[in-house]
């Protein structure tokens, strides 16, 4: 299925977010965008995110969703099994992190949403379609 340029443009605002956090080896963050296409992770269910960063007891996985997906089955099942994922992995002394890019549209929506469902051991950071970005 081949992704909207919408939906590529907050893959490549995640990539680059994450790029330039500190203690992130920029060179080993696998992105989803066509260019790249290195990312052979998935969850135990079978979800794959648009971004996969692991290294230095640093868990990172990012999801870019449009307004039409923000809000379905399949993305409250793909959000679903990621924070599973990332509660678990702080078990393992990994810091666990889930970026989310939307558009700058539903930046309120996805913050009340992620507040509600995310677990306290998984930091949250939306960020939008202009690059920014806030942890909730």
């Amino acid at each position: 299925m081949s992704e909207s340029p919408q939906h590529l443009k907050l893959v490549e605002k995640i990539r680059d977010i994450i790029r330039e956090r500190d203690g992130v080896a920029p060179v080993l963050v696998s992105a989803e965008d066509h260019k790249e296409n290195t990312i052979t992770f998935s969850t135990p269910e079978g979800f794959r995110p648009d971004v996969y960063y692991c290294d230095n007891n640093l868990l990172i996985l990012g999801e870019a969703k449009t307004s039409n997906d923000l809000s379905n089955w399949h993305s409250d099942a793909q959000f679903d099994s990621y924070l599973k994922y990332l509660q678990a992995a702080t078990k393992d002394s990994l810091r666990a992190i889930l970026y989310v890019g939307i558009p700058w549209a539903d930046f309120k929506w996805a913050k009340n949403h992620f507040r509600k469902i995310s677990p306290d051991s998984v930091e949250v950071v939306i960020v939008n379609d202009f690059g920014y970005k806030e942890k909730i």
